[in-house]
């Protein structure tokens, strides 16, 4: 349980470490372009900044979870159960896979979600051995 924590803290802070530095990197060329360079160290700015950053965290979650509940609903979902817990393995054929494993790190709650079917476990890359 205390993996699974950790990892979900992880999961944020690097969603939102990525958002910021996207944030800034447009701040950047939108205030270099304008010619107000100068404006960059301004405590409006990095407000501005933090709050856009934020917006784009919350878009990026709620774009993952509707990726997440059209994957379940589809089948691309694979719950397997192991010892000490059970985790999810998203199918290699799922279109947004991506965005899955982001609302299944960040977000789910693995007892608390409704089983996928494990009739249609499909072939995903956690499975195989390599």
């Amino acid at each position: 349980m205390r993996h699974a924590v950790l990892a979900r803290i992880r999961a944020n802070g690097v969603l939102f470490a990525s958002s910021v530095a996207i944030t800034e990197a447009l701040a950047l060329l939108v205030l270099a372009a304008s010619g107000r360079l100068a404006y960059f160290n301004n405590e409006t700015t990095r407000l501005i900044e933090l709050v856009v950053s934020f917006a784009l965290v919350i878009a990026t979650k709620i774009h993952a979870r509707s990726a997440f509940e059209a994957a379940a609903s589809k089948g691309h979902i694979t719950q397997i159960s192991d010892e000490p817990e059970s985790r999810l393995v998203v199918a290699d054929q799922c279109p947004a896979a991506w965005l899955v494993q982001l609302h299944i790190e960040c977000c789910a709650d693995i007892g608390g979600m409704p089983a996928p079917n494990q009739e249609t476990a499909l072939d995903s890359r956690a499975n195989r051995k390599s």
